[in-house]
């Protein structure tokens, strides 16, 4: 099963994967660090009974109060020493299962980790941040029948996490739900409206939606929170063409070079971009560039064989009508 953070459908091939907001073990942190301020989670349920027991459980959180710096320090293989060390003395304590979750997930130990959160649950079984944890988890096996389940729950008992939100709107999104996918989208704006890749999301569900003038609002939006956050620049440079406006195309997608040269997509769009504004030379080396970059993608010979014919250089025409014909049956025999 897929994950369900491939993007949508994409107008050309060499499209990459939808590159979220911040990584997976990034969230997982964020939001360990976040439900760490959780009133319900400062209460433990160590046995308190007893010098020795009251030893044990000391010993215990002195050792998840460790793992947890290791942790918000990213040094996954401490936290993880220190989160068995505790869950050795107190298996019951909800925190410790979920410290030892997190660790083992930040090194890529996911079955295990899935193990850990579901004992988490298990003595917690209403707590936000466990079932968010988890499935995100899902998310990576991906299981998103699985990760939406819990993301569900997620929203009912905690309404006020944006990514929670966020991670549901994909899902949605991939499953042609693009109206449910916006409205959880909308919702995490409501609750956090810089989130890095917020506008974007909704950029798209407008696209899907055939709304590109509210698509490149939110686009635009993104662009200005974040800079730098190259799927929106690539993305306004495929809008503005859409609408006709090759120019504005043009400057968000030299913005997405200078941020990644190697996106055959960028190439290509940028391309097509001064191919619409007359500017041949510049556009055949852009389109060479995609070929390179990616040469399993066709459409930048297509668009040469216009630019070629336009120019009455027919024999160069050719040569990439071709090139295109040929790439083409490749991509329909796989």
């Amino acid at each position: 099963m897929k994950t369900g953070f491939e993007d949508r459908t994409c107008r050309i091939p060499g499209r990459g994967l939808l590159v979220l907001s911040v990584l997976v073990v990034g969230l997982l942190v964020s939001r360990f660090i976040a439900a760490e301020m959780a009133p319900h989670q400062q209460v433990s349920t160590l046995p308190q009974s007893g010098h020795q027991g009251r030893n044990s459980a000391a010993a215990a959180e002195d050792y998840y109060q460790k793992g947890l710096s290791d942790y918000r320090s990213r040094n996954f293989l401490e936290s993880l020493s220190a989160a068995r060390k505790a869950v050795r003395l107190a298996p019951e304590e909800p925190r410790y299962q979920h410290l030892l979750g997190v660790s083992l997930f930040g090194l890529g130990q996911l079955s295990d980790a899935r193990s850990a959160f579901e004992k988490a649950i298990a003595s917690d079984p209403q707590n936000p941040n466990f079932k968010y944890d988890l499935a995100v988890l899902y998310l990576r096996l991906g299981d998103t029948d699985k990760a939406r389940e819990l993301l569900e729950e997620v929203v009912r008992l905690a309404p006020e996490l944006p990514m929670a939100f966020v991670f549901l709107g994909r899902i949605y999104h991939n499953e042609k739900k693009t109206q449910e996918g916006l409205q959880a989208f909308e919702k995490a704006g409501s609750l956090n409206p810089t989130l890095l890749g917020l506008h974007y999301h909704i950029g798209i569900s407008y696209s899907a939606l055939g709304d590109d003038g509210r698509a490149i609002e939110e686009m635009e939006q993104e662009a200005k929170l974040h800079p730098d956050f190259i799927q929106a620049r690539i993305e306004l440079g495929d809008l503005y063409l859409r609408v006709g406006k090759p120019e504005a195309a043009a400057k968000h997608l030299r913005h997405a070079l200078k941020l990644d040269s190697k996106r055959a997509r960028t190439y290509f769009l940028l391309g097509k971009a001064l191919y619409k504004l007359g500017r041949d030379e510049e556009a055949l080396a852009d389109l060479e560039t995609a070929t390179q970059t990616n040469p399993s993608m066709s459409e930048p010979h297509y668009l040469m064989v216009q630019i070629y014919m336009r120019q009455g250089k027919s024999d160069l025409a050719q040569k990439q009508l071709r090139l295109f014909e040929q790439k083409m049956k490749v991509r329909v025999a796989h």
